[in-house]
């Protein structure tokens, strides 16, 4: 039993493709799996990771019900776009539990009627030279958009938190919003935006094309919010450190995010 199922989770063609598809994106290998303790190897041996452990257990899991649903269902499990999903699910166990839990008035609050609220966050992924981008779109009742963007080159964590309020500006102009209210963690940037002094920083640029874009709203505010009241757009930005191109969301949920914004709004409606 144990050899059937190494060979349908690990050796077989199809167990294969996910196996390529998981090392592009997470860059875990499996090495030569003993067949009497491959199990226990994988959990317990030294050499894998918390992290590894748990993305080759998510990834086998997909691996098994993609299998069942092919011969039950007769339906075919793209290994990319699993595998991809896989890494939108894991993207959430990174990020510490205590952040969502936010103090009595620090959490995220519903915007009036006819606004929509865009929070906005940056992540910094030294390592590798870049930075994430991140944001969410809300009414007072539903999620209305999100987004992940990778952004190479920029690792202070300044300019990336000012580029993330410019990408908020440019989702809301794009999407047609004429009340907008723009959140960000940031105080050092929001402070900048609301004194006379934009012109002398190094991020200017970028301020002054946000001022150029939010003349095309009726309404325009940005302000800022506890870290606990952005949670959803931090994992945004998280999330957008491992692409290497923007993803969005318009007519669905990614699967990281659904915790975040039902801790933040159990009665918003989800695409």
């Amino acid at each position: 039993m144990d050899e059937d199922l190494m060979h349908a989770l690990v050796h077989c063609s199809h167990a294969k493709r996910f196996s390529k598809e998981a090392s592009l994106l997470f860059e875990v290998n499996l090495p030569r799996l003993h067949p009497s303790t491959w199990v226990r190897d994988i959990l317990c041996d030294s050499q894998f990771s918390e992290n590894d452990c748990a993305t080759i257990i998510t990834i086998m899991w997909a691996i098994w019900m993609s299998h069942n649903r092919r011969t039950h269902d007769q339906e075919i499990i793209d290994p990319a776009a699993s595998v991809r999903r896989i890494r939108e699910d894991l993207a959430l166990s990174d990020i510490p539990r205590q952040s969502f839990i936010p103090l009595p008035g620090h959490g995220w609050q519903p915007p009036e009627d006819e606004c929509i609220k865009i929070n906005t966050d940056a992540a910094i992924h030294r390592n590798a030279g870049n930075t994430g981008l991140g944001g969410v779109a809300r009414s007072s009742s539903a999620v209305l958009g999100a987004w992940c963007k990778p952004y190479v080159g920029v690792t202070d964590p300044f300019i990336a938190e000012v580029l993330s309020l410019r990408e908020g500006v440019i989702f809301a102009k794009l999407r047609g919003y004429a009340h907008v209210r723009l959140e960000s963690d940031c105080l050092v940037a929001i402070n900048l935006w609301n004194s006379s002094y934009i012109d002398r920083s190094v991020v200017a640029p970028i301020m002054l094309k946000i001022r150029e874009l939010f003349a095309s709203f009726l309404s325009f505010h940005i302000a800022h919010v506890f870290r606990a009241a952005n949670g959803p757009a931090y994992l945004c930005a998280k999330c957008a450190c491992t692409l290497t191109m923007t993803e969005s969301w318009l007519d669905s949920t990614p699967s990281f995010l659904v915790s975040s914004l039902l801790a933040d709004c159990p009665a918003n409606a989800f695409p």
